[in-house]
């Protein structure tokens, strides 16, 4: 989602820039249940270090991705283990990190993906016993999101 954006510099001068959407609409929230149980029984998973992202690719027309029940091009869901983090004030701040996170970076996956009209759901769960730091976490889902651009460069290349 690109929007364009305009600065007068004076009356007879004005300059167009672009920028990017860094939004997380209702739409690319990944909650359902059946869909959720579908992506780890039947996607495939990256892990670095205290994070791991499980991932389902499909291949489509844009146009039937937006039509059907108003899905995103790209859905995303985050959690932590209960295990691990036993008081829900440190799950919710994980998850809310993580969502933070995954916002700022997701607009080069969503370059990758339009062209190529592949629908993708990612689900992040963090592993590790230690609450993360801001900085760690946008490492590590940099790096993840960076590997799973090289697989659906290599499963989805263009023909065109």
């Amino acid at each position: 989602r690109i929007g364009l954006n305009k600065f007068i510099v004076s009356p007879a001068e004005t300059i167009f820039f672009v920028t990017t959407s860094f939004s997380y609409s209702k739409a690319e929230h990944f909650k359902s249940r059946k869909r959720i149980e579908h992506l780890f029984a039947n996607g495939k998973s990256i892990q670095s270090n205290a994070l791991r992202m499980y991932y389902f690719l499909e291949c489509g027309t844009p146009v039937s991705f937006s039509l059907r029940g108003g899905k995103a091009l790209l859905q995303c869901g985050v959690g932590a283990s209960k295990k691990n983090f036993s008081r829900a004030v440190d799950r919710n701040r994980i998850k809310r990190l993580l969502r933070e996170v995954y916002r700022k970076q997701k607009s080069s996956l969503m370059d990758s993906l339009s062209p190529r009209a592949v629908h993708a759901e990612l689900f992040f769960i963090y592993t590790g016993k230690k609450l993360p730091e801001y900085s760690q976490l946008e490492e590590q889902i940099s790096g993840l999101l960076v590997r799973l651009q090289k697989i659906v460069h290599e499963k989805f290349s263009e023909t065109t």
